[in-house]
């Protein structure tokens, strides 16, 4: 039997640790490793789900990567 793996987040850690950027559906949450508590939490912006979150090189924006094929920049600062 296979496990249904199509509703759990896809994560991306930042590039200084401390923040961990969470894509579910069509959202996009960061939260601190350590306490794991919401930094903020972004809704809408994408007609398909997430496949994929990256962090840009300054941990400033995320990116995500939907079903549909496009890539989505959210301001995380």
């Amino acid at each position: 039997m296979q496990e249904d793996r199509s509703s759990w987040g896809k994560l991306a850690f930042s590039p200084d640790g401390q923040l961990l950027a969470v894509g579910q559906e069509s959202t996009i949450a960061s939260r601190h490793v350590e306490s794991g508590s919401a930094v903020r939490i972004l809704y809408g912006g994408r007609t398909h789900h997430i496949e994929s979150v990256a962090f840009s090189p300054d941990g400033r924006t995320a990116a995500s990567g939907g079903g549909d094929a496009t890539i989505k920049l959210w301001d995380l600062s």
